[in-house]
Parts: structure tokens; sequence; C-alpha cells
């Protein structure tokens, strides 16, 4: 019996240790901004981050209270935002329900649109990435008078294929972001996403659209075509 309580010491005093060396997280939250809609925070606590990716926790609290949680993962390199899981919580921050919780395999990581919940977030893991000087580059004017503009920041190609994303802002005060998929060889594009902005500089976008299927010919002395020879010039 003697030899039955030792080991039963030294297994609480094991345990006591594991505790004693086990990282115990309480959320920091870091308000990032604010709007007539939202407030939004990040978990400096839980952060993991490094030159290349980050996952961070996201809370977007709403005016009556609610939120979303999101985990959220980030590659710098590639602008792109995958949501690991998310939740709704009421005002005292209790659980409420769950839209989502991916194993790792199943992120699936999108472009950051730009002017973003997301890449406001991007902005605040890496400040030397953000670059918004001259970021939206002046190509001209649709035949219904609304300006074209393409985002340098973001621009990703190779000899062949260019991902880009474009801005329209119409005569009305309407604005549009687009995430254009361009060929240089066939001289078609695609537009794989469209949204609809709120405000000039807002954050929030009220109606998403997508054509991932169609492919459209780049014509000669269109705008579209600018786009073109501004990412290839030669």
């Amino acid at each position: 019996m003697k030899v039955l309580r030792i080991k039963k010491k030294i297994v609480s005093l094991a345990l006591l240790a594991c505790l004693a060396v086990a990282p115990a997280y309480a959320a920091e939250w870091y308000w990032l901004g604010s709007d007539s809609y939202n407030s939004r925070f990040v978990d400096t606590a839980s952060l993991e981050k490094n030159d290349y990716q980050a996952i961070v926790w996201w809370k977007n609290t709403g005016p009556k209270g609610d939120s979303y949680l999101k985990k959220l993962a980030f590659n710098r390199y590639d602008r792109t935002v995958a949501v690991a899981a998310s939740y709704l919580l009421d005002k005292y921050g209790d659980y409420k329900k769950t839209y989502s919780n991916k194993p790792r395999s199943e992120w699936k990581y999108e472009a950051i649109v730009p002017e973003s919940f997301m890449e406001e977030i991007y902005n605040w893991l890496w400040p030397a990435a953000a670059g918004t000087a001259n970021r939206w580059y002046y190509l001209g004017k649709w035949s219904d008078g609304a300006t074209f503009f393409v985002d340098n920041l973001s621009v990703r190609k190779d000899a062949q294929t260019a991902r880009v994303w474009t801005k329209e802002n119409d005569p009305n005060g309407h604005y549009s972001i687009q995430y254009r998929i361009i060929r240089r060889n066939e001289k078609t594009l695609t537009i794989w996403k469209s949204y609809t902005l709120r405000g000039s500089a807002g954050h929030e976008y009220i109606d998403t659209e997508a054509f991932p299927n169609e492919v459209i010919p780049i014509l000669p002395g269109s705008m579209d075509e600018k786009l073109f020879y501004a990412i290839w010039p030669n």
C-alpha cells in the first residue's frame, strides 16, 4: 500500500508539473477599427505568425453586441486568406452557433479583396506589405463614364497568366471591385468574382457575383486591352 501511495504521489506531481508549463491563453482583443456597422478586433494572445503565414482569431461586433468570431489563416506573399472556423456569439460573448470548423486539409484560400476587412487584418499583420501609396493605377474611362483602375499592390503574374484586382467607379457613385484572371496567349480574361461596394473607401461589400466559367475575349481598343498592356507592355 505504501508503494501505491508513493506512485500516486509521483503521478500527481507529474501532472502538476505539466500544468505548470502548459501555455494558458486569455484572449487579448486589439481594436482594429470601427464604422457605423461594426467594431473589429484581433486576439493578440493566440496569434501565430512568421514572415510567411499567420493564424489569428478575429471578432466583428455589430451594433446590438452580437459578434462573429473567425479563425483566419493568411498567406503573406500570395495575399490569400482561409476561414478555418466561424462562430456566432451573443452580446455577452457566449456561444450561439457554429458556421464552420474545418480541419487544415479543408482550408480554402482565396485572394484578399482590396479595402476589405480581411485586408485590414493583413495590413495589421504585416504593415510593411501595406504599401497603399499609388495603389490604384488609372487606366481610363468606359463608354458609360465609369473610371477604371488596376490595383498595383496585388498583381500576381507570370509569363502567361495574370491575376489582378480592378476597380470601377461610375458617375452615380457606385463602386465595384473585380478579380480578373487574364491569359496572355489567348488574349482572354475571366471575371472570377465581382463585388459591389457600400462606399468608395468602405470595407463592406453589399453584393457578390462570380463568373468562373466565362471566357471573355480582349478586344482591340477596349479598356480590357489597356489593362492587358499595362500588365505585359511588350
